[in-house]
């Protein structure tokens, strides 16, 4: 398959061109050019983001997504770039053709290409750590796809785990700044009155 029929076959799910747009803006302002992109996404850089995997995933919603990228940088920047994530995963000699393949694949799925790009650089990593039961060097196109799909499965509930932190953080460190209605009350002259006083007076005030 072209790269230009992959991308055809994303436009059903697609957002329009203003959305398209605003995103590649969004992207570019962050990451500059694909040059710059690439450096900051580097295959060599997939075992310093598992060493930070915590604070990666606690701002996981910072990154940049890959239908995101591609709008900004093109359908064959992204798929030459999934392509370097990807290449040392196959079996050595595997023909280029395989890998390009599995990177459109990728790139043209409604189920991966909301991926953050830094979810595939930690797919990659834990993909050589052997978590899918595959030897890198020694896997096949379905091999990756298959243990994409079972990474995506698991993705979802870390995501759902550091989301719960990060809003019990959020709610602990509101507290620590919250008083109580009586405190309130008294610091605002309605000592005395409990809330539900109060906002009957205020219902009265505003039918007069």
């Amino acid at each position: 398959m072209k790269i230009s029929e992959a991308i055809a076959i994303q436009a059903s799910y697609t957002p329009d061109a203003a959305v398209r747009s605003r995103n590649a803006a969004i992207v570019k302002s962050k990451y500059g050019d694909f040059s710059s992109f690439a450096a900051n996404f580097n295959p060599s850089r997939q075992q310093a983001v598992m060493q930070h995997l915590g604070d990666v995933m606690r701002r996981w919603r910072d990154y940049p997504s890959l239908v995101q990228c591609e709008q900004a940088y093109g359908g064959d920047n992204m798929a030459a770039w999934l392509m370097l994530q990807l290449r040392g995963l196959f079996a050595k000699g595997e023909e280029p053709e395989e890998v390009k393949r599995t990177a459109l694949a990728i790139l043209s799925s409604p189920d991966f290409r909301p991926m953050k790009v830094t979810e595939l650089m930690v797919f990659s990593a834990r993909f050589y750590a052997g978590a899918f039961g595959k030897v890198y060097g020694k896997a096949t196109g379905t091999d990756i796809m298959e243990a994409l799909r079972k990474f995506r499965a698991e993705l979802a509930a870390e995501k759902s785990r550091f989301d719960e932190e990060r809003r019990r953080a959020e709610r602990e460190e509101w507290a620590k700044s919250a008083v109580t209605w009586e405190a309130f009350a008294s610091q605002n002259g309605m000592e005395g009155k409990s809330l539900a006083e109060v906002l009957a007076d205020l219902a009265s005030d505003s039918g007069e």
